[in-house]
C-alpha cells in the first residue's frame, strides 16, 4: 500500500496529511528561527551532559565560554576596535592580544546585543 505521503510535494502545505497542522500557525521565517535555536541548544546541553567528569554543571556550561566566544561577548558590549598606531596591517597576535577583532563576523553580536538590551540580562559571564 503506497504512503499516504507520496503526494507531499504536490499538495498545499494545509492540505498535505503528512505536515504538522501546529506548524501551519507560525511564519516560515518563524519555524526556521525555531529549528535553528533547537539544534543550538541541543548542541549545548550535549556539550554540557559530556564535559569533564567530576566537574559541576556551571562549570561544564562556563567551559564551553571559550576560544572565539570571548571576542563575540567583546564585540557585542564594546563595539569592534583596531590598533590605532596600524590599522592596515593587523597580525594573528592582535587578535590573539584581543587588541583587534575586526575579523569577526557581525551577525553573532548584534544578536546577542539586542538580546541584552531587550531582556535586560547582562552579557557578562561569572
Amino acid at each position: 500500500m503506497p504512503s499516504r505521503c507520496y503526494a507531499r510535494n504536490r499538495l498545499p502545505l494545509a492540505e498535505d496529511p503528512c505536515y504538522p497542522v501546529f506548524m501551519l500557525k507560525f511564519p516560515r521565517w518563524f519555524q526556521l528561527l525555531g529549528l535553528g535555536a533547537l539544534i543550538t541548544l541541543t548542541q549545548i546541553i550535549f556539550m554540557v551532559l559530556n564535559g569533564p567528569s567530576g566537574a559541576s554543571l556551571t562549570e561544564r556550561y562556563l567551559r564551553l565560554n571559550q576560544w572565539d566566544s570571548l571576542q563575540y561577548r567583546i564585540i557585542a558590549e564594546e563595539g569592534y576596535r583596531i590598533p590605532e598606531d596600524r590599522p592596515h596591517a593587523i597580525t594573528s597576535e592582535d587578535i590573539h592580544s584581543y587588541r583587534a577583532n575586526v575579523v569577526f563576523f557581525p551577525g553573532l553580536p548584534m544578536m546577542a546585543r539586542g538580546l541584552s538590551k531587550l531582556t535586560s540580562v547582562l552579557m557578562r559571564s561569572c
